[in-house]
């Protein structure tokens, strides 16, 4: 009788212990995306980037571990909506809110414009002086509405050109002849990848800005596991709040050549 009380005793405690380790275990999936000088690929680049260094850096001193998934960015709103993976980070879009929790604090912000070839006489003063010029479109690429409407209807004439990376687009815009005009995306973006790229003398980013876009960490709805993602999100924006006021914030972005994102 003993021998079977002793028998139940350590076969309770083991699958305490289970439950222990199962209710510990802190594992999140990130998006593994290129998008310099704020993300790099976990593979084949020495940097990991200003947004990753900053999101890595809260989540390690918290005891999550991190498993990052390469997706492209269309993929990246799918998988966000069906919880395949548990964090991203966006800018604001209303209809996000339907598969998204947002945090509060940015992680960084980026000015939105445009790039031409270095000998290129187009100058830009307002978004409708896009209307009559080809596009180059990143897939997936969050425009602004109005930007997103004028390529809409440049589609319809066959104004516009797609590419599925920045190197691809940015290697069109240069080729002979050109395959389109003109290059919307994040300024530091465009002028990372040219430096990247050994063509920045070939580039001219124009000085008009069409909008500055806060970014912001944010955690799927559906996600398999976050169970409180308003607590997550909480620790997260206040270990932003402290990177910033402590310098390592200021220090990272030095290392990308970015300033000011910290303010």
């Amino acid at each position: 009788m003993a021998k079977v009380l002793l028998i139940k005793i350590i076969l309770v405690s083991s699958l305490m212990q289970c439950f222990c380790v199962k209710a510990d275990e802190k594992r999140l999936i990130i998006n593994d995306i290129d998008w310099p000088p704020f993300f790099f690929l976990s593979k084949g680049e020495i940097h990991k980037g200003l947004g990753k260094e900053l999101l890595v850096n809260c989540l390690t001193n918290n005891n999550y571990t991190i498993e990052f998934k390469n997706l492209p960015v269309k993929r990246t709103h799918a998988y966000m909506q069906s919880g395949d993976i548990d964090i991203t980070v966006y800018s604001y879009k209303e209809e996000r809110n339907q598969f998204v929790l947002y945090g509060s604090e940015p992680i960084f912000h980026t000015q939105y414009g445009f790039a031409v070839r270095q000998d290129s006489n187009i100058e830009i003063t307002s978004i409708d002086d896009l209307r009559p010029l080809v596009i180059g479109h990143l897939s997936g690429l969050s425009h602004t509405p109005e930007i997103t409407a004028i390529i809409e209807k440049n589609k319809s004439k066959q104004q516009v050109r797609e590419g599925y990376s920045i190197e691809s687009l940015i290697a069109q815009l240069l080729a002979e002849p050109s395959q389109f005009d003109i290059l919307p995306n994040a300024k530091s973006t465009i002028l990372w990848t040219a430096k990247k790229l050994g063509v920045s003398s070939q580039i001219k980013v124009l000085d008009f800005t069409a909008k500055q876009k806060n970014y912001f960490v944010t955690v799927s709805k559906f996600s398999k596991n976050v169970t409180q993602p308003e607590k997550l999100l909480a620790l997260i924006d206040q270990c932003l709040i402290e990177q910033k006021n402590n310098g390592t914030y200021d220090r990272i972005s030095a290392q990308y050549a970015l300033t000011g994102l910290s303010k």
